[in-house]
């Protein structure tokens, strides 16, 4: 009995951080997550993937794939997109636990606790008292770290109003005494300075 060896399938994971990345280069615009898969299911079903094409060709091809989907959303728009938000918990735990376990920390923070605080941070952006907007922009401003004009043209507004919602979100979230130093610190890499009252 003969067996035929196929490159392994990249496991969920990879498909998960294949979804990550794409979710996270730019505005979420459609289902990433979705469209992800089902590339991903397209891949290991082909031909081309057991003869002529590897995992990290296909992410190539599918983060090209995915910066050329959204430019014809946003471009080809006669009127305001909708923006699919992914729960941040998932999305970024991986990269919490790396930042808490490679980074120094601040003087006097528990990693086990401020693990919890930023997770709970990351839980209020999807589910507490942030307006859609405020939601919206905070994905794209303070996780995705994308421009101001940027967000402005993807949402129809002025850049002045995602400098005010991104504002507000911060204070609505330190008014709530969500942990905006610590969401600061696994964003940006740096302590947040405090908002001024």
């Amino acid at each position: 009995m003969s067996f035929i060896f196929h490159r392994q399938l990249p496991d969920e994971r990879a498909v998960f951080t294949l979804f990550r990345d794409v979710y996270l280069g730019g505005a979420p615009v459609w289902d990433v997550q979705g469209w992800v898969r089902k590339e991903a299911a397209e891949y290991h079903a082909s031909e081309a993937r057991r003869f002529r094409s590897n995992w990290v060709e296909f992410r190539g091809r599918t983060i090209a794939k995915a910066r050329k989907h959204r430019s014809a959303i946003l471009s080809g728009r006669s009127q305001p997109v909708t923006f699919y938000l992914e729960h941040l918990p998932p999305l970024l735990s991986r990269q919490l636990d790396e930042h808490l376990n490679d980074a120094d920390l601040p003087p006097g923070w528990d990693p086990a606790e401020k693990k919890q605080t930023i997770l709970g941070g990351l839980h209020y952006v999807s589910d507490g008292n942030l307006t859609e907007r405020q939601k919206e922009v905070f994905h794209m401003a303070g996780v995705m770290r994308m421009p101001r004009p940027e967000i402005a043209g993807a949402m129809g507004i002025t850049t002045d109003c995602v400098k005010a919602h991104f504002s507000n979100a911060w204070k609505t979230m330190t008014e709530d005494q969500v942990d905006v130093d610590g969401l600061e610190w696994l964003l940006s890499g740096r302590r947040r300075e405090p908002v001024p009252t």
